[in-house]
């Protein structure tokens, strides 16, 4: 592997920041650092990429359905020859049947169970019915097709929302996060660590 590819993977992953005062006790087994798919990946053949950034060190690879790429990370983890316990996989909603777009993902994922399943964003959610989606997220946990369940981009008025069903909260909320925008997610963040909901930032060096 040359520098130049090491470079690569550096500058892409999604860097996790844990802002939970409960990570240690929940999460503590978990990876901190993960590598993300998404961004200039979206579309593309990643296989390659993926197969150093495990090379690397990464055990968490992050990608989403929308990327469209997520049958290349399976296809990399394969080729690595890791155990299915050696590597932490997040991947996204984006949209239609919940239960139908879980076993698609692990369908072209290769697996059996996700580690992290994350509603993508406010775009992913069907006539802002916010709590019928958590509701049928919920069934994907229970099932036991994802270990953690949790959401993106989400802001503080829907994470409010999910709270009053009185359903589980969300494991997750993955933002982006970075300190020229710390202050417009203050109380996202405040909210989060409240609730016991961990946050994972992205584009935090972009």
């Amino acid at each position: 592997m040359t520098d130049g590819d090491l470079a690569r993977i550096y500058v892409y992953f999604v860097l996790i920041v844990v802002i939970n005062v409960n990570y240690t006790q929940r999460w503590k087994s978990d990876p901190v650092l993960a590598f993300g798919t998404g961004s200039k990946f979206k579309f593309e053949d990643v296989t390659e990429v993926v197969e150093q950034a495990l090379e690397a060190g990464f055990s968490h690879l992050d990608t989403a359905a929308i990327y469209a790429n997520e049958q290349f990370v399976g296809k990399a983890i394969r080729e690595s020859g890791l155990g299915r316990e050696d590597v932490w996989i997040t991947t996204k909603y984006d949209g239609g049947v919940v239960l139908e777009e879980v076993h698609s993902s692990l369908q072209k994922l290769g697996l059996k169970h996700l580690d992290l399943y994350l509603v993508h964003g406010l775009w992913s959610v069907e006539n802002d019915d916010v709590e019928g989606l958590w509701e049928e997220m919920n069934k994907v946990k229970d099932a036991g097709l994802a270990k953690s369940i949790g959401v993106s981009n989400f802001t503080l008025d829907l994470l409010q929302r999910i709270v009053k069903t009185g359903k589980r909260v969300p494991a997750v909320n993955q933002i982006r996060l970075h300190p020229y925008n710390y202050a417009s997610w203050k109380d996202v963040l405040e909210f989060s660590a409240k609730h016991g909901i961990v946050t994972e930032a992205y584009g935090s060096l972009a």
